[in-house]
């Protein structure tokens, strides 16, 4: 498995506890900075590596290396989504899973914003990058994401909603509507897709 831009190591936290002997591998564009405690529990439940990447350069790793890519709040932080997403699938396997969580750009959040033409990108999120990018260079809504990803060559394209769109309010539902205004104007967008066996 292969975690673009791991930051503290939530989500593998969560594999780990998961899915006892996985096979990850996480990268980001500064210095690793996941707890000792955490790094020690990852040793533990499996194998790990961390390698220390250029931002949008290209991943040191061979073609077709893992079965799984994924990555979450990392896509609108970058200035060339679609080459962020072709060396993604030269890493993948064929056959092979991508999994990317990003807000999305038509959450109830942004609708005043976009009506009075002042939503703008870069936009600033936070006042202090700590470890990452403090700007959103982009905002995607699911039918654009899953248009880079048929441009790149992704097969089995799904996406899910999550989240009412005023994330604060912390509004959830047991069974988030997939279809209309609900996903429409959701906060959250988790999209997975497989890289075909057979291209071409």
């Amino acid at each position: 498995i292969l975690s673009v831009s791991c930051g503290g190591g939530y989500y593998e936290k969560f594999i780990y506890e998961k899915y006892k002997g996985v096979n990850l591998t996480g990268t980001d564009i500064v210095d690793c900075f996941i707890e000792k405690e955490t790094l020690e529990f990852f040793h533990k439940a499996g194998a790990w590596n961390f390698v220390k990447v250029a931002p949008e350069g290209a991943l040191p790793f061979a073609n077709d290396a893992f079965d799984l890519v994924y990555h979450n709040d990392v896509i609108e932080h970058v200035e060339k989504p679609l080459a962020f997403l072709q060396e993604q699938w030269r890493v993948l396997k064929p056959g092979g899973s991508i999994i990317i969580g990003t807000p999305n750009l038509l959450r109830v959040a942004n609708m005043g914003r976009i009506l009075l033409g002042l939503l703008n990108f870069p936009k600033k999120i936070h006042e202090q990058g700590l470890h990452t990018s403090i700007h959103h260079q982009q905002e995607f809504t699911q039918w654009n994401i899953a248009g880079f990803l048929k441009e790149v060559g992704f097969t089995e394209i799904e996406i899910k909603c999550s989240f009412f769109g005023l994330s604060f309010w912390n509004i959830q539902f047991q069974a988030f509507p997939q279809r209309g205004i609900g996903c429409l104007l959701s906060h959250y967008l988790t999209i997975s897709a497989i890289k075909p066996k057979i291209i071409g």
